[in-house]
Order: structure tokens, then C-alpha cells, then sequence
């Protein structure tokens, strides 16, 4: 990564894409065999949408939290379950690693 130092200080919005490809890697591997946690970047309903429909069971925000604050956490559920609905999907197992199948 071009902001990486000799330690510490990554996160947030500038691994967004990277971690979406290494989760990518992964999930093509291990969807479906063990539960897979996406992290990375993660800072909108859209992106956790997507990390979930990649096969991701759960995610995990940090650096948006800390911008954001606790209200973000409910906007990124009401997000999600806005997108399943729209999607056709009734129950969140439904869209977990939909983009998989």
C-alpha cells in the first residue's frame, strides 16, 4: 500500500479494495466450509451488503466507528436489510454468499 509505514497506522477506507480481494481469495476457497468474518474498509450498508453477498457471515467495523459513531451501526443494518428486501431475500442466510451460488 503506498500510505503503509514501517509499522502501524493503516486502516479505514484505503483497504477497502484490498481486503475485498484477499476476502474474494478466500471465501472462493472456504465459503460454505467454515464461517468467514470480512474486515477492512468497511464503512456503509453497500459495502457490508456486498462483503456479505461475497460470503462473509459476519463483518467487522472499527475505523468508521470511530469516525461515525455508535449511530453508524444501525444505519449499516436498516442498509441491509433495505438491499435483502430489495433483492427478494427474506431472511439474511438467503443473501450470505448469494454472489457465490
Amino acid at each position: 500500500l503506498p500510505n503503509a509505514k514501517d509499522f502501524g497506522g493503516i486502516s479505514g477506507k484505503v483497504l477497502c479494495e484490498k481486503s475485498f480481494v484477499m476476502f474474494e481469495a478466500l471465501a472462493k476457497e472456504f465459503f460454505g466450509r467454515t464461517t468467514l468474518v470480512s474486515v477492512g474498509g468497511i464503512d456503509s450498508a453497500d459495502e457490508a451488503y456486498r462483503r456479505l453477498k461475497a460470503g462473509a457471515s459476519l463483518i467487522q467495523i472499527y475505523s468508521a466507528f470511530i469516525f461515525k459513531g455508535p449511530a453508524l451501526n444501525r444505519e449499516i443494518n436498516l442498509g441491509i436489510l433495505e438491499r435483502m428486501k430489495r433483492d427478494g431475500f427474506n431472511h439474511i442466510s438467503e443473501a450470505i454468499g448469494s454472489d457465490r451460488r
